[in-house]
C-alpha cells in the first residue's frame, strides 16, 4: 500500500510520497537529495506498474525518520522552528492545490505578500518539510551540520579557545598531534594508575616532562613560554580518556567489576525455581558474647554462616558458633538446610510448625567465595551428595549480592536488643567499648537470630525483587516464605531431599586410620569397632598393618565412622590406651599432644641437664670402685675356684642388712653407703648387735648334710 511519508528507491535515488489519490490515478512526490526540488506529478497505477516489476523499491530506512526529543531542545531553536513553520502552515495544508504549479505559484505569492518573507525563503522551508518526513521539527536549523562533528579543529596560528585573562604572560599553546601525543604520556604515566593522583598533579608532571628546559648555570628546569594551560589540559584529557578505560585504570579492575561495571541482569535470571541455587557465606558477628557458665568472662564475636535460595530469597540454613570461619561451620551451615527446622528450633526452646520454616532439601548448584568451598573437603559436596559447587571470583562479593545483604539486614534487625554490640565508632579514639557490655552467650544470642531468620522469611518484604510475569499474574506478594511455596508448586524438581545422618556423614572430613594391633591409630589417638573386632584386624595387624577410611566431626574425636569401600558406616570409639582424650576436639588433642611432646622432648634442657648428672655420678662411682679395688691375691684358678664360697657368704651378709626388723634396737652393719648422684661415701661401719653364732651346715657328697 502506497501512504503519503512513504520512501521509495529509484536506481540510487530517493523520492517521498507527499499526496495520493487513487480514485483519481494521481499522487505528488518529491525527490529527497535534490537542492532546487520541487513536487512532481505521476500516475498512480504506473508508481504501482514500476513497483511491481522491480524498478521501484521501498527505502529500508528514512533518514529523517528520528528527531531530537522536545525536552532536548533549546529555547532558540524552538522559536526559530515555530517562526519558520507560521511562514508556511497555510500552505503546507493547501493540498492538492500546493502540488500544482500554476496554484502553488498564486498561494506563494500571497503569502509573500502576507509575510514579507521572499519565495526564495518560502520555497526553501516548503521543501525542508516535504523532503525531511512532513513534520514540524523538519524546519529546525541545521546546527549539527556546522563544523566537523567528533573532529578537532586544526592548530593553526591563531589561538583556539577562550582568550586569555594575560595574553602577554599566559599565552596557552595550541594542541596539534605532537601535544596530544604528549598529554596521553602524561595521563598514562601519572593519572591512570591506583595511585588515584589528581589531573592538577598530571598536569604539572606534563610541564616538567614536555615543556621545561635545564638551566645549565642554575641547575633549575625553567618552563617554556608556551605550554598546555590547565584547563586545556582538563579539556582533552576528557577527549582522550574512556571513562570506562578510567575508572578501571584508577579503581582496579576487580574493584570497577564490582561497584561500577553496568548492571543489566539479574540473580533471577540464572535460576529456574527454588533449589536451583544456594549461596553461602559468612561473617563476624557484630556482638560480643559472654561464656554460659562464667558470666563474667568476654568470649568474643560470634560466627555467622547464612544459607539463602536464590530464587525465593529464603533462608534455608544458618549455623551461630565460636568456630572461626572454616569448612566446620560451612558443614554445619549445610548440614542444617537438609535437617528438620522444627526440632533444630525446639533445641533452642523455639516452637514452630513445619509450614513456617518448611527448607529440609539440597540445591541443585552452591555458590561460595573461593574459601570453604575450595576445599578438597568441598568435593564429596559433588562426589556422595550430587551438588555443583561453584566459587565467585576473587573479591566478588557482588556476585552473592542476596545472601551478602541479608547479612545486613539480620544485623540491623537484633542491633536495637542487645549490649555488647560493635557500633562503627568502635575503635575511635572517643569511641565506647562496647566488649565491656557483653552479657549475651552463645545459646541466646543463637535464639535470636533463629527468630530473625524466621521474621525474615515470613513477613520481610523484598524491595526490588524481579517478578516473571506469571508471578504478576497470580497477584504474589515479594514475600520469601510466599516465593518458595509458589515456586514448590509451580516450579519444582530442583530440590534433593537426603537423610540428615547420611548429608552429615558426607559433609565430615576424612582421613586415613593405620590399622595396628593396638587398634586403629588415627591423629595419635587409638580407635576400635565392632566390626574390627569381628574381623580379626588387631590380630592380623600383628604381620602386616594397611590403612582405613575414617570420616570425623574434628569438635568432639570421642568417635569417628569408619567408611567401607563397598558403602556404609561403623562407629568407632577410643580405645582405653586414648581414653584421656574422651570428650576433646581435635584441637584440643593436638594441643595435649604438643606439650608432651616439649615435656619429653629430649633436647629439653632439663632431660639433657639430668642426663649430664647421671652421667657424672656414674663416672664417679666408677673412679671410687677403681680406688677401692685391691690387688689380686693368689693365682686366677684359686681366684675362681672360690666364688660359690664367697657368694655365699655375700649373701649371708646382704641377708643380715635386707631382712625386715620392725624392732627399735640399733643396727651396726659394716659396709659403705654411696650416694648414687654424687659417688660420694655417706657413712661408713654400720654394726649389728652380735647375736649368737648359728651352726654351719655343710653339704655332704651324697646330698645330706651335717653339722
Amino acid at each position: 500500500m502506497i501512504s503519503p511519508n512513504d520512501l521509495y528507491c529509484q536506481d540510487d535515488d530517493q523520492f517521498r510520497i507527499l499526496w495520493t489519490d487513487e480514485k483519481g490515478d494521481l499522487i505528488a512526490c518529491i525527490a529527497v537529495a535534490d537542492d532546487k526540488g520541487v513536487p512532481e506529478l505521476m500516475a498512480f497505477s504506473e508508481l504501482q506498474s514500476l513497483i511491481a516489476e522491480g524498478l521501484v523499491t521501498k527505502a529500508e530506512g528514512d533518514p529523517y525518520k528520528e528527531w531530537p526529543l522536545e525536552s532536548s531542545l533549546s529555547d532558540s531553536l524552538k522559536n526559530k522552528r515555530d517562526k519558520n513553520w507560521l511562514m508556511i502552515e497555510s500552505l503546507v495544508r493547501s493540498e492538492p492545490e500546493i502540488f500544482f504549479p500554476e496554484d502553488r505559484i498564486k498561494l506563494l505569492r500571497e503569502k509573500s505578500k502576507e509575510t514579507g518573507a521572499v519565495l526564495a525563503t518560502l520555497y526553501k522551508f516548503l521543501r525542508r518539510y516535504w523532503q525531511r518526513g512532513l513534520c514540524k521539527n523538519a524546519l529546525l536549523p541545521d546546527y549539527r551540520n556546522c563544523g566537523s562533528k567528533g573532529q578537532p579543529k586544526k592548530a593553526g596560528e591563531v589561538k583556539r579557545g577562550r582568550p586569555s585573562i594575560d595574553p602577554d604572560k599566559i599565552k596557552g599553546l595550541n594542541i596539534d598531534e605532537e601535544a596530544q601525543e604528549n598529554i596521553k604520556i602524561s595521563l598514562k604515566r601519572h593519572y591512570l594508575n591506583q595511585k588515584r593522583a589528581s589531573l592538577a598533579f598530571a598536569h604539572r608532571q606534563l610541564l616538567k616532562d614536555f615543556y621545561s628546559d635545564l638551566n645549565h648555570e642554575t641547575g633549575k628546569l625553567e618552563l617554556r613560554a608556551e605550554y598546555p594551560l590547565l584547563a586545556t589540559y582538563r579539556h582533552w584529557a576528557g577527549r582522550l580518556i574512556d571513562l570506562k578505560e578510567k575508572k578501571q585504570k584508577r579503581l582496579g579492575a576487580t574493584n570497577y567489576e564490582k561497584d561500577h561495571r553496568p548492571i543489566l541482569s539479574t540473580s533471577n535470571m540464572q535460576v529456574l525455581g527454588p533449589g536451583s541455587r544456594y549461596q553461602i557465606d559468612a561473617t563476624i558477628g557484630d556482638i560480643y558474647l559472654v561464656s554460659r557458665l562464667r558470666r563474667n568472662q568476654i568470649v568474643g564475636r560470634p560466627t555467622i554462616y547464612l544459607v539463602s535460595d536464590v530464587f525465593s530469597r529464603m533462608i534455608v540454613g544458618m549455623y551461630v558458633g565460636l568456630e572461626n570461619p572454616s569448612w566446620v561451620g560451612a558443614m554445619s551451615a549445610i548440614a542444617n538446610t537438609a535437617s528438620d527446622k522444627v526440632a533444630y528450633c525446639e533445641q533452642y526452646g523455639i516452637e514452630i510448625s513445619h509450614e513456617n520454616w518448611p527448607c529440609i532439601y539440597l540445591p541443585s548448584v552452591i555458590l561460595g567465595d573461593r574459601a570453604e568451598l575450595l576445599s578438597l573437603d568441598s568435593n564429596r559436596l559433588v562426589t556422595e551428595l550430587g551438588l555443583t559447587v561453584e566459587n565467585s571470583a576473587p573479591y566478588r562479593a557482588d556476585w552473592k549480592g542476596i545472601i551478602e545483604r541479608r547479612f545486613k539486614t539480620i544485623q540491623m534487625d537484633f542491633q536495637p536488643y542487645v549490649d555488647g554490640y560493635v557500633h562503627k565508632d568502635f575503635k575511635t579514639r572517643t569511641g565506647r567499648d562496647y566488649r565491656l557490655d557483653a552479657k549475651w552467650d552463645l545459646q541466646q544470642f543463637t535464639r535470636i537470630m533463629i527468630m530473625l531468620v524466621i521474621k525474615h522469611n515470613t513477613t520481610h518484604r523484598i524491595r526490588g525483587y524481579d517478578f516473571d510475569q506469571d508471578m504478576v499474574q497470580d497477584d504474589l506478594p515479594a514475600i520469601a516464605l510466599d516465593l518458595w511455596s509458589w515456586g514448590i508448586r509451580h516450579r519444582s524438581g530442583l530440590l534433593k531431599q537426603r537423610d540428615e545422618s547420611e548429608v552429615k556423614l558426607a559433609l565430615m572430613p576424612q582421613g586415613k586410620g593405620l590399622v595396628t594391633r593396638r587398634g586403629i591409630l588415627f591423629k595419635n589417638c587409638y580407635y576400635s569397632c565392632d566390626l574390627a573386632v569381628k574381623d580379626g584386624w588387631f590380630v592380623r595387624a600383628k604381620d602386616k598393618s594397611w590403612y582405613v577410611t575414617l570420616s570425623y566431626d574434628p569438635r568432639d574425636m570421642t568417635h569417628v565412622y569408619y567408611r567401607p569401600e563397598n558403602g556404609g558406616c561403623h562407629i568407632a570409639q577410643l580405645t582405653d590406651k586414648s581414653r584421656a582424650y574422651a570428650g576433646m576436639s581435635l584441637k584440643e588433642i593436638l594441643q595435649v599432644q604438643h606439650l608432651d611432646n616439649q615435656r619429653d622432648h629430649p633436647d629439653r634442657r632439663e632431660n639433657r641437664q639430668s642426663e649430664l648428672d647421671l652421667d657424672a655420678a656414674i663416672q664417679q662411682l666408677v673412679t671410687e670402685t677403681k680406688e677401692m679395688a685391691p690387688n689380686p691375691l693368689g693365682s686366677k684358678a684359686s681366684r675362681v675356684r672360690d666364688i660359690r664360697d664367697n657368694r655365699e657368704r655375700e649373701a649371708r651378709d646382704q641377708r643380715k642388712h635386707e631382712a625386715f626388723d620392725l624392732s627399735d634396737g640399733e643396727k651396726e652393719v659394716a659396709a659403705s653407703v654411696v650416694d648414687l648422684h654424687t659417688g660420694k661415701e655417706l657413712q661408713k661401719d654400720y654394726r649389728y648387735p652380735r647375736r649368737k653364732k648359728r651352726p654351719q651346715i655343710r653339704q655332704t657328697p651324697e646330698g645330706g648334710s651335717h653339722d
